[in-house]
């Protein structure tokens, strides 16, 4: 990998960073907390996302070796990857807001089974909301590696 694809990708991932981040930030809960549970709170906030962006920087190195690192096997691994991340951590807020727990085997049973969305409440609308919010992350994550391309 070229010392111009590193870079990209670091900044790329820093930028990434701090977008899970905001995406994990309205699962903080502070009512009710003592001073010890919200400096614990607040360094899990912290450190969550770079764990949850471990896996895609992983593939995106992989990527990176088997392709000899192609701008563009190695920006369209990045984008997925972390985008995955995004809508995966997007699911599970949704979920959390609704039944105040993550997502789970007995959630992932109700979005596989015919009709177990529907039985909750569930619409084509919730269907298509929910793709616009998926494609949203994803135009956000683009436009991340657009920008860390433009800095390097």
């Amino acid at each position: 990998m070229t010392s111009g694809h590193r870079r990209t990708l670091e900044l790329y991932f820093i930028f990434s960073y701090g977008l899970v981040l905001l995406n994990l930030l309205p699962l903080l809960r502070w009512a009710g907390l003592g001073t010890l549970a919200r400096v614990f709170e607040v360094m899990a906030a912290l450190s969550y996302p770079a764990l949850y962006l471990i896996p895609a920087l992983l593939v995106t190195l992989l990527v990176a070796r088997l392709w000899r690192a192609r701008a563009a096997a190695i920006a369209v691994s990045a984008v997925v990857m972390v985008s995955l991340v995004q809508i995966f951590l997007f699911a599970d807020r949704i979920v959390f807001s609704m039944f105040d727990f993550h997502l789970n085997g007995f959630v992932w049973n109700l979005v596989m089974t015919r009709g177990g969305l529907a039985s909750m409440g569930a619409s084509p609308a919730s269907s298509a909301t929910f793709a616009a919010m998926a494609s949203l992350l994803v135009v956000m994550q683009a436009g991340a590696w657009w920008t860390a391309r433009r800095l390097t």
